[in-house]
């Protein structure tokens, strides 16, 4: 199993920078990143760049604040 997930963040919702990534070739993944910069970021997503293995894959993000 793969899986690369990529926490993203943008000031408009339309340029999207990368705050931070991480991967793993785990069947059980975790990813608990904090990424700060200077600026606020009013949107937050987190793009699946890589998955694969198994026979039905499935990723599940929670997005939350301090």
């Amino acid at each position: 199993s793969t899986l690369e997930v990529r926490l993203e963040g943008s000031r408009d919702g339309e340029t999207w920078y990368s705050m931070a990534t991480s991967n793993s070739t785990d069947p059980v993944f975790g990813l608990n990143a904090y990424a700060s910069f200077a600026g606020p970021a009013r949107f937050v997503r987190a793009s699946v760049t890589a998955i694969a293995g198994g026979s039905s894959p499935a990723v599940t993000v929670t997005i939350g604040s301090a």
